[in-house]
């Protein structure tokens, strides 16, 4: 963000083309809160029973993604992804004064690449094989892992640009595929299994100990960690 707004300011301030008040708002809403997980536990208890539907072609069990899920789970994931987009998009068009311009930093499956050869994917499927590994060794209930569901969803670039037009508020004036193995210097980084892993373990710790008993956390990333030296990685 501070080389987006010098970048600005170097173009509209004081010395840029043609000087004008800038006024900048930044909004970042990564809670651990704001997820599925506290939506289904704030359910009154018939109701979570019910919405956890052992019957139902929605039902994730095994998993804590909907990367290798049923066709129907990975269905549900797409529509509540659009319709969040929908609303996020809804509610910035609203801020955005006329003629305004929002960059968005977005996170999905380049085009070619399916779930099964990213390796950030891989990498969650091996942390969701640990957790039914603590069920199956008694330290966790299989209730309580099959009902952890992360609040993610892998959509591809198509996906976003549909969501995109398909909302009407926003034109697409220029995508741009960032290459993260490069820096400003142009040294080569290649993302390693370790520092996925290391990525995972900081954004999910949190999660994990909101849903779970916080003590079972070493015990699950030091599992993970010895499970993705051996995993077969699949992809770049």
């Amino acid at each position: 963000m501070q080389n987006t707004i010098e970048t600005l300011e170097l173009k509209f301030g004081p010395d840029g083309l043609g000087y004008v008040a800038i006024e900048f708002q930044v909004f970042f809403n990564n809670f651990t809160s704001n997820d599925f997980n506290t939506l289904f536990r704030s359910l009154p208890c018939d109701r979570a029973e019910r919405s956890h539907g052992q019957d139902s072609p929605t039902w994730n069990k095994g998993r804590i993604d909907c990367a290798y899920g049923p066709p129907e789970v990975h269905e549900a994931y797409a529509v509540e992804f659009a319709r969040g987009v929908e609303r996020f998009l809804g509610a910035r068009e609203q801020e955005l004064a006329c003629g305004g311009l929002m960059a968005l930093v977005e996170l999905c499956l380049s085009p070619g690449t399916t779930t099964q050869r990213c390796l950030l994917i891989v990498m969650i499927g091996v942390l969701g094989s640990c957790l039914v590994d603590t069920a199956i060794e008694g330290l966790l209930s299989e209730n309580d892992v099959d009902s952890f569901n992360l609040p993610r969803y892998y959509a591809s670039q198509q996906e976003l640009e549909t969501v995109k037009e398909i909302n009407g508020l926003f034109s697409i004036e220029r995508i741009e595929l960032l290459d993260l193995s490069k820096t400003d210097g142009g040294t080569i980084i290649v993302l390693t299994p370790s520092m996925i892993a290391s990525y995972i373990t900081g954004i999910l710790e949190g999660l994990i100990k909101d849903h779970f008993r916080a003590e079972i956390v070493d015990w699950l990333f030091t599992r993970f960690e010895k499970k993705r030296r051996v995993f077969p990685i699949v992809g770049p």
